[in-house]
């Protein structure tokens, strides 16, 4: 009896820990939706701090997922706890190749629907674009289960480096030409390079310090880390004013990567998915009047709608039909 109590309140426990997770996780995915949401909003002059938008936690999400995709791509067949092995030309273009795709591959799939589709250029390099990072992972899935004769055989030895070349080739194609030939593709990839430079930077510095690290360990020597900023004490990296400035440091870049998510990213992504694509409808008002112009957002009181230069603001209570129009 006292043994099922204990696993009760151990359960009990577990489930409540769980619950306050998933609440803290919920509530900071909603603040992240609230300040893109408000960040995208202020290029209108508009401020919406409504806190029950359900699109805010979506927002949110799709914010951490667009973060996720540099990291894990920017890590793939890259071992970060063991770059000494690499040279520091492999590191950067290795993290330059994987910029290319990561462009290419959001840049279409964003504007999948709004791409001139009569255009067979734009439609071969949107199938490139996304098509490109599923190829690698299936060749390198492949790959994976090949035995080691297996791999040694003329034929892999051939077919798989000729493939993943060709791959890599056709992004550095697809990313040079849309580039030159496309300006919003050139705005968003310019608008992307601080991810590629800081990406840059920690694997390079983490190289350095690695080798710096099997130096000392092969001259049995003692490794001295880098001085604190703050102190004279090279290992006081607890001090409270240095524990503030890697908090800065890190909050800037996350509210940085907000911010080009919401001027880049956000306004392409569909409603459903916490977006704030744009679209055209036309309003019948309770007293008989119709307004017609693009839906640039809405919340749970109330429609923004760009009537040329107007910006209006209308209440749902206000509104007895709403029509899709279909470009």
């Amino acid at each position: 009896m006292t043994k099922d109590i204990s696993s009760n309140k151990q359960n009990t426990g577990f489930l409540s820990s769980i619950i306050g997770k998933l609440s803290i996780i919920s509530i900071g995915l909603t603040g992240i939706g609230i300040l893109i949401n408000n960040m995208y909003l202020l290029g209108f002059g508009i401020v919406d701090f409504n806190l029950l938008q359900p699109r805010n936690i979506f927002t949110g999400i799709t914010f951490v997922i667009y973060l996720f995709i540099y990291y894990i791509i920017f890590q793939f067949k890259l071992d970060f706890f063991n770059l000494k092995k690499y040279s520091y030309v492999l590191i950067t273009s290795h993290l330059i190749i994987k910029f290319f795709i990561i462009i290419n591959g959001l840049f279409y799939l964003l504007r999948i629907t709004s791409l001139p589709f009569d255009n067979n250029e734009y439609l071969l390099f949107s199938k490139l674009s996304i098509g490109i990072p599923g190829v690698f992972l299936f060749i390198y899935l492949s790959d994976a289960i090949f035995t080691h004769e297996e791999r040694n055989t003329l034929i892999h030895r051939i077919s798989f480096p000729f493939f993943k070349w060709l791959l890599i080739l056709m992004s550095i194609f697809v990313f040079v030409y849309s580039y030159v030939f496309i300006p919003e593709f050139k705005q968003f990839a310019q608008s992307q390079t601080t991810f590629l430079f800081l990406a840059i930077a920690i694997f390079l510095s983490a190289k350095n310090a690695q080798a710096k690290i099997e130096m000392a360990q092969n001259g049995k020597k003692k490794f001295e880390p880098i001085k604190s900023f703050f102190t004279e004490n090279h290992f006081d990296y607890d001090h409270i004013v240095e524990k503030f400035f890697k908090f800065i440091v890190v909050a800037f870049f996350i509210v940085y990567g907000m911010y080009l998510y919401s001027s880049h990213i956000h306004s392409n992504i569909p409603t459903n998915f916490g977006g704030a694509q744009k679209s055209e409808i036309s309003l019948e008002l309770s007293n008989g009047k119709k307004v017609k112009g693009e839906l640039i957002f809405q919340n749970e009181n109330k429609y923004y709608v760009q009537k040329e230069r107007e910006l209006l603001f209308i209440k749902k209570d206000d509104v007895a039909k709403i029509y899709l129009i279909k470009k």
